[in-house]
């Protein structure tokens, strides 16, 4: 996603996100870091199934600041 000019990337973790993922996904957000991605945020699969709409709005406003 992309608010106020930055790059935000949402990973939705579902039961294949273990420990045993966890040092991929870790390289991963790096990369997307060193890549000019602001935020790397990892969200679990329960939550947008709960709520996604809110999620969609939490994720923006840590991307965009207090203002959505």
């Amino acid at each position: 996603m992309i608010r106020k000019g930055r790059i935000g990337v949402l990973e939705v973790d579902g039961p294949h996100h273990t420990h045993l993922t966890r040092a991929a996904e870790d390289k991963r957000a790096a990369w997307f870091l060193q890549s000019g991605v602001a935020l790397v945020h990892h969200i679990a699969v329960e939550d947008i199934d709960a709520d996604a709409k809110a999620v969609v709005w939490g994720f923006l406003r840590l991307l965009g600041g207090p203002s959505v």
